[in-house]
């Protein structure tokens, strides 16, 4: 009884990590993980708004070309944007794929659920993805209420008409009340596509991630039940050889689905540490310069997507070291001669493991993470120079 209560809880928080992804990227039709996706009416939504939106920042961008600061002050709308477009694009272009990463997700995660006692030591990761999930939702709800309730509150407080973001309905006049509650109505329009969209990816990339942690601890779980066997009086040779082939199975099939994860998110990646460092640089001399209102959003919002993305780049590596140590654990020594050199394969595959990377420009994590913000210190201090 108590196996099959672990079964469905595990089954049940391995399917509700990828169901909390497909409820948010489902809202504006960029349901990836469905099997059935394709372009679709939702659609028409969020591609309108972020054209019409896209449209004033190059406009305003264009207008303001001269003026160093009042440009660096549009530097982030435009970065957040060409980050969303790009979202939708990988969205469609690469909805095969993620679908891919699913199955193969779903197949090693049911291979390892064949072992009972796999169950109770992939559950404590299980619950931290989906924790992180409810952080990210949490995360995006915060920004957005700030975004929207809060001009209205400083409107009755004050009297003073706010808005924080720099998008305009076209003739209307935001001075006056009804352009300015109808000017509200647009950013809520307009903040519900990073909300679904990114967090959506966000969310993806925690369910596509996170677990791997579990299923290297399942997979060490496998490599002591092979010691176990080794070590047992009458030893069942044929018992040893086919848990070992188990263990390979798995690492070959965790092998390919973290090859397959670097190709479908290193050009993502790419554009997603691009426009935040440079939405970052320009957030921040904005601060300096003007103390515009929008940089206590923008600089603290890009810093927390930032140090995501490189944490959850940094995961892989640190669960092969994990996986590396397990196999070296291994009795190889009171293996048969065949199969000692089949460890000796795996472990060498091990050692060469892929990871996520920056558009194969370099790899995704903690190190990067430090380079990074020493890059955009430098740069910072170099146009505070630069603009006096």
């Amino acid at each position: 009884m108590s196996n099959k209560v672990r079964e469905i809880s595990s089954q049940a928080k391995f399917n509700q990590i990828f169901t909390n992804v497909s409820r948010l990227l489902g809202v504006i039709g960029f349901d990836v993980l469905d099997p059935d996706f394709r372009p679709n009416w939702k659609m028409i939504y969020p591609c309108t708004i972020i054209f019409c939106a896209m449209l004033q920042i190059l406009y305003m961008l264009w207008i303001n070309r001269s003026d160093m600061v009042q440009f660096l002050v549009i530097v982030p709308y435009a970065m957040y944007e060409i980050k969303l477009v790009d979202i939708m694009v990988q969205s469609v272009a690469k909805s095969g794929m993620f679908q891919s990463l699913k199955a193969r997700f779903e197949e090693i995660f049911k291979l390892l659920c064949e072992n009972p006692t796999n169950k109770q030591v992939m559950d404590k990761d299980l619950k931290v993805a989906i924790f992180l999930q409810k952080f990210i939702f949490g995360w995006n709800v915060q920004t957005s209420v700030l975004m929207i309730p809060s001009p209205v509150l400083v409107w009755l407080v004050s009297g003073k008409m706010i808005l924080f973001l720099l998008y305009r309905l076209p003739i209307v006049d935001d001075h006056s009340a009804a352009g300015f509650l109808l000017n509200l109505i647009y950013h809520a329009a307009i903040l519900l596509i990073p909300f679904c969209n990114s967090g959506g990816i966000d969310s993806l990339l925690v369910a596509l991630i996170v677990p791997i942690s579990a299923f290297v601890k399942a997979i060490a779980n496998e490599v002591f039940e092979i010691n176990e066997l080794q070590e047992k009086d009458g030893r069942d040779e044929q018992a040893i050889k086919d848990k070992l082939n188990r263990v390979t199975r798995l690492h070959q099939l965790l092998l390919e689905y973290v090859s397959l994860l670097e190709d479908t998110f290193n050009g993502m990646a790419l554009v997603r540490i691009g426009t935040i460092v440079l939405g970052t640089i320009a957030a921040i001399i904005t601060f300096l310069e003007t103390g515009d209102p929008m940089t206590f959003v923008f600089i603290p919002v890009l810093f927390v997507k930032l140090s995501q993305c490189c944490l959850l780049g940094t995961i892989i590596p640190v669960k092969n070291e994990e996986l590396i140590e397990h196999l070296y654990d291994i009795k190889w020594y009171l293996l048969p001669e065949g199969q000692a050199k089949h460890f000796s394969l795996m472990l060498h595959q091990a050692q060469n493991a892929p990871t996520l990377t920056i558009g194969k420009c370099a790899p995704l994590n903690v190190e990067s993470y430090e380079q990074i913000l020493n890059s955009i210190y430098s740069f910072v201090t170099f146009l505070i120079t630069f603009t006096g």
